[in-house]
């Protein structure tokens, strides 16, 4: 599940990260793929920054530095999810997302799903969400819409009142 948010701040950040991260152990990888400054968005990944993190703390402030810097960093889940997806994209908003287990495209883990994504996007305020199976978020997300994607399960719109 994603949730675009427009609130690329520290409190909705960490507040993912308490509720969705694992508090043990919650790095991947030591290392995070970081476009270059003042690089075409459409630069191979191959030739983005490599740039070390020791700490989520290290990644929230990474994402929050400025001028604003564009990465997808992927973190270990607090049970019982899969996965946690921190991705800061080039128009300054932060796709956030959550992985769930999914035994063979069960209807009851297209429910957890589906819940989930609710809850995530209210929780960072998002303009949208979209459940889909094992794709990247996008660091251009206004221009690669990914929630229009082939396979897309479930979405969420914000509907202001």
């Amino acid at each position: 599940m994603y949730a675009l948010s427009p609130l690329r701040d520290r409190e909705t950040i960490e507040s993912f990260v308490a509720r969705y991260v694992s508090v043990v152990d919650p790095l991947l990888d030591a290392e995070v793929l970081v476009l270059p400054l003042d690089a075409s968005d459409d630069l191979p990944v191959d030739e983005w920054d490599v740039i070390p993190v020791v700490s989520v703390d290290g990644i929230v402030d990474l994402g929050l530095s400025s001028p604003r810097r564009v990465f997808t960093v992927h973190l270990r889940a607090a049970s019982p999810r899969c996965g946690a997806i921190l991705c800061f994209a080039c128009n300054d908003e932060v796709t956030f997302g959550v992985s769930v287990d999914d035994p063979l495209d069960s209807d009851e883990a297209m429910a957890t799903a589906t819940s989930v994504l609710h809850e995530l996007c209210e929780d960072t305020a998002a303009s949208c969400g979209w459940v889909i199976w094992e794709r990247q978020p996008s660091s251009h997300p206004h221009r690669d819409r990914p929630w229009d994607a082939h396979g897309v399960r479930a979405t969420y719109v914000r509907v202001d009142s």
